[in-house]
């Protein structure tokens, strides 16, 4: 694991305005509107920028999510999202993602959703605490899953001498409530939930060949019974 001494400031001094959170926020509100296709591209974007800074527990755990919904998703073709990057394919996926989700038209939906992003950060000592709370879980459920792709990630970067952004800082001890209540709580507009479809059972194939067989007897009988008027 990486040690305090050599964490990136990077990292922990991210900006304001980094486009990880802004991602993770728009993933989790996509999650409350069960709009999980929706969450997932928030997500792939989500996990490339946290690849991209390092945080490969945020982006494993990013990468799991979507891999629980969808299966076979691009993401699968690679162990890690790190890996991933490294594809044209990858690649061309994401540039349309990024295109489509361009970084004013994602303040302007979160704006919508009345968080303040600069304020809510201030409230976290690093961007790995910060990621991780988005997603519903804390830096130590994180470590404890993920931690052999950051020790991994730790041995691809030793001997290379640059100081690289790390997700690996030691976490906090703070409580999973104090964690949770320190994101800003929003509820979706009412014209924005998703209605529950009713379940329409379905008629068994044999009910329908007993009332076409009815069907045809009782038009067999009118027939008869109209036939007989005539002959009189």
């Amino acid at each position: 694991m990486t040690s305090p001494a050599t964490w990136c400031s990077v990292t922990d001094m991210a900006e304001p305005d980094d486009l990880l959170p802004l991602y993770l926020h728009l993933a989790r509100a996509s999650q409350h509107r069960n709009r999980p296709w929706v969450r997932d591209k928030l997500l792939v974007l989500s996990g490339a920028a946290a690849a991209e800074r390092g945080l490969d527990m945020v982006a494993a755990y990013c990468r799991r999510t979507i891999l629980a919904n969808n299966p076979r998703h691009l993401v699968g073709h690679h162990p890690t999202m790190a890996a991933a990057l490294e594809d044209e394919r990858f690649q061309g996926h994401l540039a349309q993602l990024r295109r489509r989700y361009t970084r004013e038209r994602a303040e302007h939906m979160l704006g919508s959703l009345g968080i303040d992003l600069a304020r809510e950060r201030e409230a976290y000592f690093t961007l790995h605490e910060y990621a991780a709370v988005l997603l519903g879980t804390t830096p130590a459920e994180l470590d404890a899953l993920f931690g052999d792709v950051e020790e991994t990630a730790d041995k691809d970067q030793s001997g290379k001498g640059a100081c690289q952004p790390s997700g690996a800082q030691t976490p906090i001890a703070v409580s999973d409530a104090a964690h949770v209540n320190k994101v800003t709580s929003y509820q979706l507009p009412q014209d924005h939930h998703v209605a529950e479809q009713p379940q329409v059972q379905r008629v068994p194939r044999g009910a329908w060949i007993a009332l076409g067989f009815v069907t045809i007897l009782a038009l067999t009988a009118a027939l008869l019974r109209l036939s007989h008027r005539l002959t009189w």
